[in-house]
C-alpha cells in the first residue's frame, strides 16, 4: 500500500494546469516574489483537494450514496488532507520568502506572493480562506 508520503511527490509531478488566485494585488500588499513552479503544483494539489471535497459533500447532501459510512470516511480523509496540504503550502511560502513574523500572508493573481499591512475586513474573510493567511 502506498502512503502519502510517497504519493505525494507523484501527485506534484503529475500536476501540469495550475490553479491561480483571482485575487488581484491591493493597495496594502508588499509584493515579495512570484510562486516557484513548486509552490504552485503545492497550491493546485490543495485546491483541487477543497474542489473534490465540496463536490463529495453536494453529492452526499442531494444524492443517494450507496454506503453512506465509507463515503463519509472518504470525506474525512479528504477534509483532513486539505488541511495538512493548506498548512505544508502556508509553511512552504514562509520558508521560501522568509515571512516569519508577518501575520498577513496571501497570493494574487499571477502567483504573487505578498505580506499585508492591514488584515483584511469581513469582505475579506472568504477571500483569505483560499488566498492567504
Amino acid at each position: 500500500m502506498i502512503t502519502f508520503l510517497e504519493l505525494l511527490p507523484i501527485e506534484l509531478h503529475e500536476i501540469t494546469d495550475y490553479f491561480e488566485p483571482n485575487t488581484e494585488l491591493e493597495e496594502n500588499d508588499h509584493k515579495v516574489g512570484v510562486m516557484s513552479e513548486d509552490l504552485k503544483k503545492l497550491y493546485t494539489l490543495w485546491n483541487n483537494t477543497m474542489k473534490t471535497v465540496s463536490l463529495m459533500k453536494t453529492e452526499r447532501r442531494f444524492s443517494r450514496v450507496t454506503n453512506e459510512e465509507e463515503f463519509d470516511a472518504k470525506i474525512e480523509e479528504l477534509m483532513e488532507r486539505a488541511e495538512v496540504l493548506k498548512n505544508l503550502f502556508w509553511f512552504a511560502v514562509k520558508v521560501e520568502y522568509n515571512l516569519w513574523g508577518k501575520d498577513s500572508i496571501g497570493v494574487r493573481k499571477g502567483f504573487n506572493v505578498v505580506w499585508s499591512d492591514q488584515e483584511p475586513g469581513v469582505d475579506g474573510l472568504f477571500r483569505r480562506l483560499f488566498e492567504g493567511l
